[in-house]
């Protein structure tokens, strides 16, 4: 199996470990390449980095209260500064979740991300 996988440029988030995961079970991990989006291969990405793309199926991973909104742990935000983080946060899940054209699963251990509050299933 091959999978694509990008991080966020902005923070480095996510690639890092998810590399070492994966190379450790043997997986061949390239950087993303938008000319193989829809051509049948997994492509693994941070919701960042979904904008704009389109996949018939989309998996949204570790959606719960400990993985996101990641502004929840954050202790040095003023509470004007946490609402804006909280709006980018469900805006970056709305824009993950939107990229799915025919099926979108959503996965959570725990308790679910508040942020999927109102999401039918996810109570």
């Amino acid at each position: 199996m091959n999978l694509w996988l990008e991080e966020d440029p902005a923070s480095g988030a996510g690639a890092p470990e998810s590399i070492a995961i994966l190379a450790h079970r043997g997986v061949e991990v390239r950087p993303v390449e938008r000319e193989a989006v829809g051509r049948g291969r997994p492509v693994v990405m941070t919701m960042h980095r979904a904008k704009g793309l389109e996949f018939r199926k989309v998996l949204l991973f570790d959606v719960s209260v400990e993985a996101i909104p990641r502004s929840l742990r954050e202790q040095e935000y003023s509470e004007a500064d946490h609402d804006d983080a909280l709006l980018r946060e469900r805006s970056l899940l709305y824009a993950a979740a939107t990229r799915a054209r025919d099926q979108l699963v959503i996965s959570w251990s725990g308790q679910a991300s508040p942020l999927l509050e109102g999401v039918r299933g996810a109570a």
